[in-house]
């Protein structure tokens, strides 16, 4: 898509962690399983795509996310919420 830039992000903290109703009727209400930074950038797919917006993705060994001007704000509050920050010089939370 044209007019997309590149943002390159960091997992800085352990987010917002909701399980759905069917993971605990499959697994239960047990704490055992502390999500991790591949479970967080999949949390945060699942709802970039369910608001139509692009999916995180791996550059090299950090992950990247690729976004037009007026999806980031949107994609932002998704990404925070599950510990991600953009860490490219020149952006400002």
């Amino acid at each position: 898509m044209a007019g997309m830039d590149e943002y390159r992000l960091r997992w800085v903290s352990q987010g917002e962690t909701i399980w759905e109703p069917w993971w605990v009727a499959d697994h239960g209400e047990t704490k055992s399983h502390i999500p991790t930074e591949a479970d967080h950038v999949g949390f945060a797919n699942f709802e970039l795509n369910t608001a139509d917006l692009p999916q995180i993705h791996k550059n090299g060994r950090i992950h990247a996310i690729n976004l037009a001007g007026r999806q980031l704000s949107e994609a932002v509050k998704i990404l925070r919420k599950h510990g991600f920050i953009i860490i490219d010089e020149g952006y400002s939370h």
